[in-house]
Formats: C-alpha cells, sequence, structure tokens
C-alpha cells in the first residue's frame, strides 16, 4: 500500500509539471504575439527622430600652447667627513661608545629555576 501511495504521489507532481509547462506555454503562444506585435506597432507609429545637420556643429577653440620651462635640479651635497678619520676606519660596525668609557654589562636573565629557588 504504500509503495501505490509514493507511486500516486509521484505521478501527481509529474501531471503538475506537465499542466503547468503546458499553461505556460499556451499563455506565450497567444498573448505573448499579441503583446509583441503591439510593441512593434507601437514603434511605427511615432516620427523618426530627426538628425541635427552636419552645419550645426560648432568648431572646437584649439587649447593654448603649454611652454614648459626646464627645472634646475640642485647639486648634490658634499658628503660629510668624520671629525676623528681613526673612528670611520673602525672595524667595529656596532654604535661607538663614547671615547675612554667602558660599555655597560648585559643584564642577566634569571631563570624559572633560579627564581624559585
Amino acid at each position: 500500500m504504500a509503495l501505490l501511495n509514493r507511486a500516486m504521489k509521484f505521478f501527481d507532481r509529474l501531471l503538475t509539471i506537465v499542466i503547468t509547462a503546458t499553461l505556460t506555454s499556451a499563455f506565450w503562444i497567444v498573448f505573448g504575439t499579441a503583446i509583441m506585435q503591439a510593441a512593434e506597432d507601437n514603434t511605427e507609429t511615432h516620427a523618426p527622430i530627426e538628425e541635427a545637420p552636419e552645419t550645426a556643429t560648432v568648431p572646437v577653440p584649439a587649447a593654448p600652447s603649454l611652454e614648459i620651462e626646464p627645472v634646475e635640479t640642485a647639486p648634490e651635497p658634499a658628503p660629510i667627513a668624520p671629525e676623528n678619520p681613526a673612528e670611520a676606519m673602525s672595524a667595529d660596525p656596532s654604535p661607538a661608545a663614547p671615547s675612554g668609557a667602558e660599555p655597560e654589562a648585559e643584564p642577566e636573565i634569571e631563570t624559572e629555576e633560579e627564581a624559585g629557588a
């Protein structure tokens, strides 16, 4: 009985789709043709758009010429000489400490074991 019930539901849906498609096609055949014909007739009844004669164009004035003057570039600045040429020749790339001063000691970092003890 359940199989027959499912078959009837499937047939009902299929029949609904077929009827809807048929009615839609009939509507477009009858009324779509009339609508398209009315639109086509409507465009034929209006007067064509008149184009402006070619002599009515206004000449466009020429743009003024632009004279661009060359820009003088500033001379490149001379490199600044170091006060002490020996410092400039230093092999140490780190920032220089003031002469005669000792570099600061690095701070000690406590480990978790030392902190907990």
